[in-house]
């Protein structure tokens, strides 16, 4: 690790979002919390029941890999999930939390999630989506208090630490809360990829309804959850999920309006934000250019460095698009190349922050001296 301070790295981040030149080419590590402990060779199932598994292996992969930023220091603890034996995050037998194809809502019920949606999210979204609670009285409020108990003491064990291991280490967390699109939300946690693509074909009116009564409570989440007291730093994360699948008609009628309502609002308030843009979003750049200048932190999934520095580079910071593929399974010097032949293209100009495509989870994703080298490489282009 480099002898910048924090602040000075959280500068550079702002700096680079913001339009202003910096001094080195900052290094974003995209990773999940559970990526650490597999990667330095911990317990992933014992680290999901006890949070300082977590923060030390954190600690041992930074003090051997060089970046000016991490993602939130952060990974769901697997006691409420079990305890209520959850149908939206079910732990893999290593331990890995994982998401699979569900919903919790019928299409006829996004009709009351359009009247009421916190009422609807408390009284049937939340619920349904854990079988415990299905269980007679008391014992399934014997099982919602013990899984929030626990689930409380693994957070708090986690958020307590990872400030101070971010202070330690001086390194800043570039996000530390998140929040969606509507749409993101409803085909994540209500309606699932499957069935939310029927509901824009056949019941379109429905679904936009949805999106706009969602819009104010995904807004305040972001809001709320956010405790820094500088809004400037760190961002809000926004992960994406349906547009990859959108044709372009289809982004501007349903997706981008609630979208940019919520990055418009929360801009205004003085927040900044990084927007992962999961698949190629190529044929949405020109509708995109006009979200908030200046507040976007972009890591794009997809596409051509060339067209995305044409198209946005001079209204957002631009990052991403680095194979985490290659990380896991390419040669030193491939990865050294590949490095070499996107931060030419992206970098000149500033408003650039090197970034992997996608979110470091499993060891195999990428080896740490593949990361070394290319992180080392990127802080030291000239």
């Amino acid at each position: 690790m480099s002898d910048m301070n924090y602040k000075a790295r959280v500068n550079a981040f702002v700096d680079a979002v913001e339009g202003r030149p910096t001094e080195h080419i900052p290094v974003y590590l995209m990773m999940d919390g559970l990526y650490a402990v597999h990667a330095t060779g911990g317990n992933i199932k014992k680290a999901t029941y006890n949070p300082q598994i977590v923060i030390d292996s954190t600690r041992e992969l930074v003090s051997r890999v060089y970046c000016d930023g991490l993602g939130n220091i952060f990974t769901k603890g697997a006691i409420f999930y079990k305890r209520m034996r959850s149908n939206n995050f079910i732990p893999s037998e290593v331990g890995f939390l994982q998401h699979p194809e569900t919903y919790t809502l019928s299409n006829e019920e996004l009709t009351e999630l359009a009247e009421d949606p916190f009422k609807t999210i408390a009284e049937k979204v939340f619920l349904r989506s854990m079988g415990e609670i299905y269980k007679p009285f008391p014992q399934n409020m014997y099982s919602l208090m013990i899984a929030n108990i626990g689930n409380t003491a693994y957070l708090n064990g986690l958020i307590s630490n990872k400030f101070a291991l971010s202070a330690e280490l001086g390194v800043p967390m570039v996000y530390t809360n998140l929040t969606k699109a509507p749409l993101d939300y409803l085909g994540s946690s209500v309606r699932g990829l499957a069935n939310i693509f029927t509901d824009i074909r056949r019941t379109l009116d429905r679904v936009i309804a949805a999106c706009d009564a969602l819009c104010p409570l995904l807004e305040a989440a972001g809001e709320l959850n956010f405790r820094a007291p500088d809004r400037n730093f760190p961002f809000i994360f926004f992960p994406t999920l349906i547009p990859h699948f959108l044709n372009v008609k289809q982004f501007e009628r349903v997706y981008y309006p609630t979208f940019k309502r919520m990055l418009d609002n929360l801009a205004d308030k003085g927040f900044k934000f990084v927007i992962q843009f999961e698949g190629n979003w190529e044929r949405f750049y020109d509708i995109i250019r006009s979200l908030p200048e200046n507040k976007i932190l972009g890591v794009f999934e997809m596409g051509s460095p060339a067209l995305v520095k044409e198209k946005l580079g001079d209204m957002m910071c631009l990052s991403g698009l680095y194979p985490v593929s290659l990380l896991g399974c390419g040669e030193k010097g491939k990865c050294l190349d590949k490095a070499k032949e996107i931060v030419d293209v992206m970098a000149p100009g500033g408003r650039y922050v090197f970034a992997t495509d996608k979110q470091l989870i499993n060891a195999r994703d990428a080896r740490i001296e593949n990361i070394q080298a290319v992180h080392a490489f990127v802080h030291d282009y000239q």
